[in-house]
Order: structure tokens, then C-alpha cells, then sequence
């Protein structure tokens, strides 16, 4: 009784503590505390996730200031496991100042901070890490077993995992866990269920996110916890919640859900890390990084912008999601000159042209935006925030169109979603590029045109979040192809076109490689019929620096590309290695690192594409780093570089010129090519010299032994009798 009175004084003082602090604390039918902050005034939310970080601030646990800081973030959430190894003695452990207070100091982090409770916490005095008296020390810390936090377009579900698990229970080995407040399990689980439920059910908000520190699908050291599976993961489908965040597992994840629209995120890498270990799950794992890092989250009331960095801010993963608008309405959009413009739009309002395209440039969705003609055209894809956005074309009548007018025609124009129309522009990108490179790539250019080369077409391939798109941005100086790794790919590839005195460039991007943890065949054969009449000069097959491990699954794709254009292809290809301003893991410098998954990755390039290492070592692959990270360093001149201090975009554009001039012939992608042989054909010069040998070595030979035997026969008298040679000796 005693525990149960200070814990119900306890979080009382939880309660009137946060009032003075932040938003107040609103009232709310269920049981489940509920707090309340508001977006910022454009009506976004911009938050950090860490977990498992409580280590005194050993691992390198305090670099996430300088994002926190880019973003102007909100708030804080952890994922739980905030004080190792078994929690807090009591309020008065100095643990809580050196694991927080004095590691998370820099100016953005000085947020409200929301956590949850995590298994080790559990294994010290849990009701002091609940207690407002923490507050006193550092009012950015808020803790509760399970509450509510409405963020206007947003809802978050703070659920209380650790009693779910079993095992906790009934074998907790060495370990002591403080029951306190939460025996019967059966009993505190039902509530909370039944409350979480009720709170789902009400809430009206545009995202549902349930934040818990165990996970629901993992495929880290931890695994799958069937507890949560079995008792909370179908609440969470019901009830239609978009994300799961989660800590427990020391890593970095993301998995999508194959059965809804739930996506599984690992945000527990806030010290030690690389547990080595990797077991595939039964969902789409979209993302995996065995190490140090933390997540950010932004949110619009129609996006949310997910991306995960490792300890230094480096950008290991980007996805993006969408919550679809009403249908399409008219609205008119007025041009900075007096130009009229409409356009069918998902939302009602009256936008100015800047408004409008700045709106359209923050959305990391499938987008293109090109010009032909003097006639604008956008082209979105059926995941689009702005699903309703049909066309866009200047109105030099300048009539207004009233909300809900019939669409007028639009002769010699055209609007495409499934992103491969190709219309060819000046590339306007490269000024974007500081002096130096563009002088570079201009002498490049004048180069190839010296060697009669006045087009250039270059196919990118490889696994999906592996920085293909970004790559072709990067090169291009331009947002031309849709940034979404962690969203699911659409399969169907784009051409971008593009002129500079006299010289094309196209770059073909294509959708990953890998669906389901197998070769996406059906992306494969939409490629080929994309390819159809094109000729390939040069393939970046593109993969990361960071990826430690490779896997059968590398060599199936190495060896799907080569079933498609033979071996050839691989003489007109190099490697690119995105992410190149990683931290080694410990114990390696960069240069041993980069030649060590240099030759891991040739060497799954030999076995994939059946090339003998002889013949690879007289026409090697050319490995070439890149960053396409907007943090990436630069020189005086304001070039990108390379940890040794490359320029790398003007040195990735002239080892695509070296290849050319290999001498090997470019790669045509006609009928025969996409079709494969023909089996019929397979082996047909070797008919006749089968059937000779049957005749002269089978056939005859038999009818030979047929022959002899005859010969050898003795008929009965009867039928030498009858054939009138009874009589005659033999």
C-alpha cells in the first residue's frame, strides 16, 4: 500500500510539474495521461528519436545538437534504456546528471525530452526515474510508464513494453525488476490495452504514432517480441497507426509492415552498438545500419519526412510518407507578372507561383517538373501529397477560373504519372556547381565531343536505398529524380535528358533491385521494355560505403544485371560507393576500410557475373567514392570533396570518361536482348551431326545385329517345309 500511495503521489506531482513547464495537461476519458504542445506556426512538427543512450556518455552519444539545431526541433523522444545497466538507484543517483544532463548540453537539445521506460530501467528504482523531483534537476526530463502526447497533427501513444515481455517474469535470471505498481501482469496489461485502444479509437488526428522500447520486428540481436505481436500489434492495425518506434535493439532499422501501413523504426543506437549480429524478418526490411545513430522526424499534416544518421550527422536513410488530400478542385494560381496560371489542386486556397513551387520542392515525393515548349509540366505519382494536382499551364487570357470549373483543353500538352516521358533541357544545373567543377566538367565534356562522342547515355542500378537517386541529383546539379529509399519504389524508371553546347547527357534512374529480400523480377523485365532501342554507355552499379556486410542476395543482383546485358555490360560499368564520409568502424583508417569493401564487392562482382579473374584483372572495375549528403565537406573553391580532399563530382564524370575509352562497344537493348535466346534456337547446328551419328552409329548398327540374327536363326522343319526347302542341306 505504501508503494501505491507514493507512486499515486508520485505522479501527481509528474502531472502539476509538467503544467509549469509545458502545454498543459488535459483532461481525457481513458486512463492514459494525456499532455498537449503545439506545432510550430507553418503547422509542422520537427522532433529527434534515441534510445538505449544512458551509458555517462561513453559511445559517442552527444553529437545529435548540430541537426537538432538544422531542424529547430520540438522536442525529444527516447525509446527508453536511459540509464544503464540497471536504471537508477534513486533520485538522488548521479547517474541522471551524467548520462543526461551533462551529455546532452548543446542548445537544440534543451527541449522537452519524452521517454519511456526501458528493461534495464526497470532493473533499478523505477519510481524515481518517474519522479517529478528529476524535474527539479532538469526540467527538459519527462518520464511515465504509458501516456498520450497531441501535437496538433499529430498524436503519440507513449506505451509502457517492458511488462509485456514474459520471460522478464518468470526467468529474469541475476536480474531484479521492479514490479511495483504493475503486479498482476495480466491485470496491468489489460488496462493498459483497454485504455491504449480507447485512445486510438478517439483520436482524429491525421498521424497515429505508438512509441514503445521494445520491438515489434526486428532483425537485430533481440528479434520479433511475440508479446507484443500477439497482444499489441493488432491494436495498433485496427486502429490504423502509421508508425512504431521503438529502441531495445542497438542498431538502426526500418521494416515495413507486408499486411498494413505500419512502419517498424529502431531508433536504439544512442551508445553501444555492433552486436554483429543480422536475422532476415518476415517483413520488408527496408533498412539496416549495426551501429550508433539516432532518427529525426518531420511532420506536415500531409507528410512525414523520416531520416536516420549515424553518431556524426551523416545521413544513412531517408524516407517519406503521405496522407492522400481530397479530390482534385480548381484553383487559381496567380504568377509574379501578372501572368494568370490554374491548376487542379487537392487543396482549396489561392497560391502565388513561388508559393506554390516552393510548396511543391518541400515534398520528397515522386515529382518532375520540366519545360518544353514554353509549356510547364508537372508530373506526380500516385504517392504524391498533391494526388490531385492534374495540370499546370500558363492562362495568357489572365481569366480567372472560378472553384469547380470543367478543366479546359489543353492542346500539344500532356500530363504522365508514370514518370518516363523524356523531354530533353539545357542543363541549366551545372551552374549551380562552384567555377572549378564546372570548368572541369566543361573540359570533359569538350573531351568526349573530340572523340566524335555527342551523347552520353548512362544507366544507374542497384539496390533500393543505396543512394541511386541522390547520386543522379548530385551529378545533374538538380532535384530531377524523387529521393525515397525508405518509401516504397515505385518500378518504373526515368530518363532525364539534357544539352550543354552541343553534348547530351541522359541518365536513366531505376527502381531497386531487391523486393521481399529476393530479385524484383517484375522491375527487372519494366526496365529491359524501358531500355528497348536505347544504347547504354556507361552502368553505375551503385552501393554503399557503409554497407559491412555483403550476401547472396548481392550476388543474385550482380548476376540478374548480367542475365539482362551479358557480361559485356560490366566492361562499360564502374562502382559507386555512396555514404563516403563514414567513420570506419574501430580499429580500421579509411583507406583500409574502403580497399577492403572494395574487394568484397569485386569479388561478389566476378562470382555474380561469371567473369574469370584473369579477364577481370585485364579490364577492371573502377570503384569511385561519393556523398551526396548535404553536409558534405568542401574545399576554398566550395567544391564537394572526399575525406582526401577530391572533388568527387568532377572526378566520378571523368572515370565515366575513361571507361568510354576502353574501346568496348556501347550496349544496344533491342528485341533479341529483352526476349533472351530462343530455346528452339538453343543448340539447332547440332541437329544434323545427332542425327547423322544415330543413323550411322545407332540406326545401321542395329539394323546390322538385326541381320546377323536373322542369318544365325534355325527354322523348324515345318517351315522350311512349307518355304520348299526341306530338302535342301544348309
Amino acid at each position: 500500500m505504501v508503494g501505491v500511495a507514493l507512486e499515486t503521489t508520485a505522479l501527481s506531482l509528474v502531472l502539476l510539474a509538467a503544467a509549469t513547464v509545458m502545454p498543459a495537461l488535459l483532461p481525457c476519458s481513458a486512463e492514459l495521461p494525456r499532455f498537449e504542445r503545439p506545432a510550430k506556426a507553418d503547422g509542422s512538427l520537427s522532433l529527434l528519436v534515441v534510445g538505449d543512450w544512458g551509458r555517462k556518455g561513453q559511445f559517442n552519444q552527444s553529437q545529435m545538437g548540430k541537426i537538432g539545431e538544422e531542424m529547430d526541433i520540438d522536442l525529444v523522444i527516447s525509446t527508453g534504456d536511459n540509464f544503464y545497466d540497471n536504471g537508477l538507484k534513486d533520485v538522488r543517483d548521479k547517474a541522471f546528471e551524467e548520462s543526461f544532463t551533462n551529455v546532452y548540453t548543446a542548445k537544440s537539445l534543451q527541449k522537452q525530452w519524452y521517454s519511456v521506460l526501458g528493461n534495464h530501467d526497470y532493473r533499478g528504482d523505477v519510481l524515481a526515474e518517474l519522479s517529478p523531483l528529476l524535474q527539479k534537476i532538469d526540467s527538459r526530463w519527462l518520464c511515465l510508464r504509458s501516456f498520450i502526447l497531441n501535437a496538433e497533427i499529430v498524436d503519440f501513444f507513449f506505451v509502457d513494453t517492458t511488462p509485456f515481455v514474459e520471460s522478464y517474469w518468470t526467468n529474469p535470471e541475476n536480474d531484479h525488476y521492479d514490479w511495483r505498481d504493475v503486479a498482476p501482469r495480466e491485470t496491468y496489461i489489460s488496462d493498459l490495452l483497454k485504455d491504449l485502444n480507447a485512445a486510438l479509437e478517439a483520436s482524429t488526428a491525421p498521424w497515429k504514432i505508438v512509441v514503445g522500447h521494445h520491438t515489434m520486428r526486428s532483425a537485430s540481436h533481440h528479434g520479433d517480441t511475440a508479446e507484443l505481436l500477439s497482444l499489441l500489434l493488432p491494436i495498433l492495425k485496427a486502429n490504423g497507426v502509421d508508425l512504431y518506434i521503438n529502441g531495445h535493439d542497438h542498431c538502426l532499422q526500418h521494416i515495413s509492415s507486408n499486411d498494413s501501413k505500419i512502419q517498424y523504426l529502431t531508433s536504439g543506437g544512442g551508445s553501444m552498438a555492433w552486436r554483429g549480429v543480422f536475422t532476415p524478418t518476415s517483413d520488408k526490411l527496408r533498412f539496416f545500419y549495426d551501429g550508433q545513430g539516432f532518427m529525426s522526424l518531420q511532420l506536415t499534416r500531409t507528410a512525414a519526412d523520416i531520416v536516420f544518421y549515424d553518431v556524426f550527422g551523416h545521413v544513412l536513410h531517408e524516407w517519406s510518407a503521405s496522407k492522400h488530400l481530397h479530390p482534385a478542385v480548381l484553383i487559381e494560381v496567380s504568377g509574379t507578372t501578372d501572368t494568370k496560371y490554374w491548376a487542379g489542386f487537392g487543396l482549396l486556397g489561392r497560391f502565388n507561383a513561388n508559393q506554390l513551387g516552393n510548396a511543391i520542392k518541400h515534398r520528397a515525393a515522386s515529382r518532375r517538373l520540366h519545360t518544353e515548349c514554353g509549356r510547364t509540366l508537372l508530373s506526380f505519382s500516385r504517392t504524391s501529397p498533391y494526388l490531385g494536382l492534374l495540370a499546370f499551364r500558363p492562362n495568357p487570357e489572365r481569366t480567372p477560373l472560378r472553384f469547380g470549373s470543367p478543366p479546359r483543353p489543353l492542346p500539344c500538352f500532356g500530363v504522365s504519372d508514370d514518370m518516363t516521358a523524356q523531354v530533353t533541357r539545357e542543363w541549366t544545373g551545372i551552374q549551380q556547381f562552384p567555377a572549378a567543377t564546372q570548368n572541369k566538367l566543361h573540359e570533359l565534356l569538350g573531351k568526349l565531343k573530340q572523340e566524335n562522342v555527342s551523347t552520353l547515355t548512362i544507366l544507374v542500378m542497384g539496390k533500393g536505398g543505396v543512394g541511386k537517386s541522390s547520386t543522379v541529383n548530385s551529378i545533374l546539379g538538380e532535384r530531377v529524380a524523387s529521393v525515397s529509399a525508405f518509401q516504397s519504389e515505385g518500378l518504373r524508371p526515368i530518363m532525364c535528358s539534357r544539352t550543354r553546347a552541343g553534348f547530351t547527357l541522359n541518365i536513366i534512374d531505376t527502381p531497386g533491385l531487391v523486393e521481399g529480400g529476393y530479385v524484383n523480377e517484375q522491375a527487372i523485365e519494366i526496365i529491359k521494355r524501358f531500355l528497348l532501342n536505347k544504347t547504354i554507355d556507361v552502368l553505375l552499379y551503385v552501393d554503399r560505403l557503409d554497407a559491412y556486410r555483403m550476401d547472396s542476395l548481392d550476388r543474385q543482383v550482380i548476376k540478374a544485371i548480367t542475365d539482362t546485358f551479358s557480361k559485356r555490360i560490366w566492361l562499360r560499368s564502374l562502382v559507386v560507393l555512396t555514404h563516403a564520409q563514414l567513420s570506419p568502424p574501430d580499429g580500421l583508417n579509411y583507406d583500409d576500410f574502403f580497399a577492403k569493401r572494395s574487394e568484397a564487392l569485386m569479388r561478389y562482382v566476378r562470382l555474380g557475373a561469371r567473369i574469370r579473374k584473369q579477364d577481370f584483372e585485364e579490364s577492371s572495375i573502377p570503384v569511385v567514392l561519393v556523398e551526396n549528403s548535404g553536409r558534405c565537406k568542401t574545399n576554398s573553391g566550395g567544391e564537394k570533396i572526399l575525406p582526401d580532399g577530391t572533388p568527387w563530382i568532377p572526378n566520378l564524370v571523368e572515370v565515366i570518361t575513361k571507361v568510354i575509352g576502353k574501346g568496348s562497344k556501347p550496349i544496344t537493348v533491342d528485341q533479341k536482348l529483352i526476349e533472351g535466346p530462343n530455346p528452339n534456337n538453343r543448340g539447332k547446328f547440332f541437329i544434323p551431326l545427332i542425327l547423322a551419328f544415330q543413323y550411322f552409329f545407332v540406326v545401321k548398327g542395329i539394323q546390322r545385329a538385326i541381320e546377323q540374327d536373322i542369318k544365325k536363326e534355325r527354322k523348324p522343319l515345318w517351315e522350311l517345309r512349307d518355304m520348299g526347302l526341306a530338302n535342301r542341306k544348309f
